[in-house]
């Protein structure tokens, strides 16, 4: 864990005090290229918050170099009309990135043992919630996991 904590700018991901929203925010963060793992995040979202209007999934691709970006957004319409999700696959400036942290309430992170937890470690210094899964995930504190199936 030190590894991250020490890589990350202290001064952009640090504990915020939670920005009043209209919605409650879920951020996912990583690669698109995992399709699995963004589709999990959909179907959880889109069964669980089918008529809830006060939320809201964002939804930011780390890796540029893909084009699973069209395969998510037809994922989206298929699964999810009628849900508020924001998708942002440009390039932004890792400030831009921290100011996406501060006005998030929850980060989503379905994690497999061969991924990157520099994402929960963001939303881990800027003490967000972090629902994640149980593999690779066991030493993040504020998380809440669920059984990898």
């Amino acid at each position: 864990m030190n590894n991250f904590v020490n890589f990350l700018d202290n001064n952009l991901y640090k504990p915020y005090e939670r920005v009043k929203n209209d919605k409650y925010i879920f951020l996912f963060e990583g690669d698109f290229s995992k399709i699995y793992t963004i589709e999990t995040i959909i179907k959880a979202y889109s069964e669980t918050f089918q008529n809830n209007e006060k939320v809201l999934l964002i939804l930011k691709n780390s890796n540029h170099f893909t084009n699973a970006y069209f395969k998510i957004v037809e994922l989206i319409n298929k699964l999810s009309k009628h849900l508020e999700i924001e998708i942002i696959n440009n390039f932004m400036k890792e400030e831009d990135i921290a100011n996406l942290y501060e006005k998030t309430d929850c980060f989503v992170y379905p994690c497999t043992e061969d991924e990157s937890l520099l994402y929960p470690f963001k939303a881990l210094l800027c003490n967000k919630i972090i629902i994640t899964s149980d593999l690779g995930c066991e030493e993040l504190k504020n998380s809440i996991l669920i059984k990898n199936t």
